[in-house]
C-alpha cells in the first residue's frame, strides 16, 4: 500500500508518519525506483494500531517498537496505565485551535475567502480524525455559543453552514465509501436519524469517522422513516446502526426518540447494536435486554468505541 493509501486509510496526517519513521523507527516501509514508500499489510496494521493508541494519550516513544500484538493487548486496555503520557496538547491539536480561532476571524468579518482557505489548509496539515474531533465539533460549537451571545448572526451561521457542509461532504466523498473491495474491516456500519430530524453534520461527521476505521459504511442521510430504515438495515446487515437524536420542538416531532427505537428493536435482528447518539433516556425506552446497545456522548467517544471495534 502506498503512502497516500496509508493516510487516508488511518486517518493520519504525513509529517506525523514520517516522523515516526524517522525518529522512532515504527515502520520501515520499501521503496521502488523513484522512491516512494510501500507499506506492507502487517506495517498498515501496525500504524493503525500506533495511531489509536496515541489518540489514547500513549506516547509514541514508548511504544513505537513494540509488536502488533503487544500493541493489540494495550489498546483492549489490559497493560498498565503508567504507559500513558499526562494528557496535553499535541502539536496537532494546537494547530486544530490555531485553525479554529483563525476561521472565526474570517467569519467575524463576513471574510469567506479566509473561512475557506483556513478549512483547505487544515485538509494538509491535519488528519481527517483531527479535522473532525479538534477543528469541526468545537467550531460549530463555538459558533453556536457566539450566536446566542449576539456576537455573530444568523447570515454568518448560514453562512458557515453552508461551507461546512460542501467541506464535510467532500471529505466524505474522498474517503471512497463503497469502495469496499479495498477495506481490511468488514463491519457494517449504517447511519441516519429519525423521521423528521433534519440535523445532519454530527451524522456526516460519524459516518466519516466510520470510513476512517475502514467500515463499510452506508451513510442514509437524515430524516429515515421506521420501515425504510428497516428495509435497508435487512439488505445490508450492519453490525452497527448508528443513530442521530437531536431534540425537536413538538410541532416538528414526528416520532419521539423513544417509539423510533422501540419499533427498531422490534423489527431489526437482535445481532444488530444500536449506537445511539443525543440527550436519551435509553431505560425508558424498554429496549430488548438481549439487545447491545451503546449510548454515544460525543463524536470523541464515537472515535474510541469505533477504534475498540475496528481491531475485533
Amino acid at each position: 500500500m502506498n503512502l497516500t493509501a496509508v493516510i487516508r486509510l488511518v486517518g493520519i496526517n504525513e509529517h506525523t508518519l514520517r516522523a515516526w519513521e524517522r525518529r522512532y523507527g515504527a515502520v520501515t516501509p520499501e521503496r521502488d525506483s523513484q522512491g516512494r514508500r510501500f507499506y506492507s499489510p502487517k506495517e498498515v496494521e501496525k500504524i493503525k494500531l500506533l495511531w489509536a493508541l496515541v489518540n489514547e494519550g500513549y506516547s509514541i516513544g514508548l511504544i513505537a517498537n513494540s509488536s502488533n500484538q503487544k500493541l493489540k493487548t494495550m489498546l483492549a486496555g489490559s497493560l498498565s496505565p503508567q504507559l500513558i503520557e499526562p494528557k496535553s496538547l499535541k502539536e496537532e491539536s494546537t494547530l486544530a485551535h490555531k485553525f479554529l480561532a483563525s476561521i472565526i476571524s474570517s467569519l467575524e468579518k463576513f471574510n469567506l475567502e479566509g473561512v475557506h482557505h483556513n478549512l483547505q489548509r487544515a485538509r494538509f496539515d491535519l488528519s481527517i480524525k483531527e479535522i473532525v474531533i479538534d477543528l469541526i465539533v468545537p467550531l460549530v460549537k463555538e459558533v453556536g455559543r457566539m450566536g446566542e451571545l449576539d456576537k455573530l448572526n444568523i447570515s454568518q451561521e448560514h453562512l458557515l453552514s453552508s461551507l461546512l457542509r460542501d467541506y464535510l461532504g467532500n471529505i466524505h466523498q474522498s474517503l471512497s465509501p463503497y469502495d469496499f473491495a479495498a477495506r481490511n474491516n468488514f463491519k457494517r456500519v449504517v447511519l441516519t436519524t429519525r423521521e423528521g430530524d433534519l440535523h445532519e453534520f454530527n451524522i456526516l461527521m460519524a459516518s466519516i469517522l466510520s470510513n476512517v476505521y475502514q467500515f463499510q459504511t452506508y451513510y442514509m442521510g437524515t430524516n429515515m422513516p421506521v420501515g425504510d430504515l428497516v428495509q435497508t438495515c435487512l439488505r445490508f446487515k450492519p453490525n452497527f446502526l448508528i443513530l442521530g437524536f437531536t431534540p425537536l420542538p413538538s410541532n416538528r416531532e414526528i416520532i419521539s426518540p423513544n417509539e423510533y427505537l422501540k419499533r427498531l428493536d422490534k423489527l431489526l435482528p437482535r445481532s444488530v447494536t444500536f449506537c445511539v447518539g443525543g440527550p436519551l433516556d435509553l431505560a425508558a425506552c424498554n429496549i430488548s435486554q438481549d439487545r447491545e446497545i451503546k449510548s454515544i456522548t460525543g463524536l470523541a467517544d464515537l472515535d474510541q468505541y469505533l477504534a475498540s471495534k475496528s481491531m475485533v
